[in-house]
């Protein structure tokens, strides 16, 4: 009778310990999630930030280093300024 008791105490402390490393890997799992969210957010951010200095053209008379960046697609390299 004790060698039973042995035996379903054991049985007990396995499932006990398989329950809190679940418990541990779900907490870990959804930290990770929440941190992939945030991230993506901040890169999402950043990436319509860079596209709308990318699609921007400069009006004539902002600086300029070459004739992309001006809306008339002409940069006059002596003054940097777009005309």
């Amino acid at each position: 009778m004790a060698m039973e008791y042995l035996k379903l105490q054991v049985s007990v402390e396995i499932i006990i310990i398989a329950a809190v490393v679940i418990a541990i890997v779900l907490i870990v799992a959804n930290t990770l999630l929440s941190t992939a969210k945030e991230g993506e957010k901040k890169i999402e951010e950043k990436k319509e930030e860079v596209f709308e200095k990318l699609s921007t053209k400069k009006a004539n008379g902002e600086t300029c280093s070459s004739d992309s960046e001006c809306a008339s697609n002409n940069c006059d390299i002596i003054t940097e300024r777009c005309t």
